[in-house]
């Protein structure tokens, strides 16, 4: 019960602070690091969130259970990378590993995010 109400006024504290904070920091505090840094930090967060709650995306690209979605302080890129790197991902985990490696103009994207969380764990 005590996660439960931890996890509502994260949720509270966020929807109230984060649209503040976020201006603030992009035109006030933006003095100590550059607009590229700045939303790379930001994508790199919601993209560990999005692996925490990733259960989902786990059932629509493979039909493993032992993979690092759901894990946290992990993101989406280094998940498929493990399920790539195992052979284990389906056609639609192939085309989002695919689509990635466009997004970031980066060949083997998702390989290479597993590689730097194997190497940084």
């Amino acid at each position: 019960m005590r996660a439960f109400i931890t996890f509502v006024f994260a949720i509270l504290l966020g929807a109230i602070l984060l649209p503040v904070s976020f201006i603030y920091s992009l035109f006030v505090y933006r003095k100590e690091r550059t607009l590229t840094s700045f939303f790379y930090s930001n994508a790199i967060t919601i993209d560990i969130l999005g692996n925490v709650n990733g259960e989902l995306i786990e059932l629509m690209v493979t039909k493993e259970r032992k993979t690092l979605f759901g894990q946290r302080g992990v993101t989406i890129s280094a998940s498929l990378g493990q399920l790539e790197y195992r052979k284990k991902l389906n056609l639609f985990g192939k085309f989002i590993s695919k689509t990635l490696d466009k997004a970031f103009n980066e060949p083997n994207h998702c390989h290479n995010a597993f590689v730097s969380y194997l190497e940084n764990n």
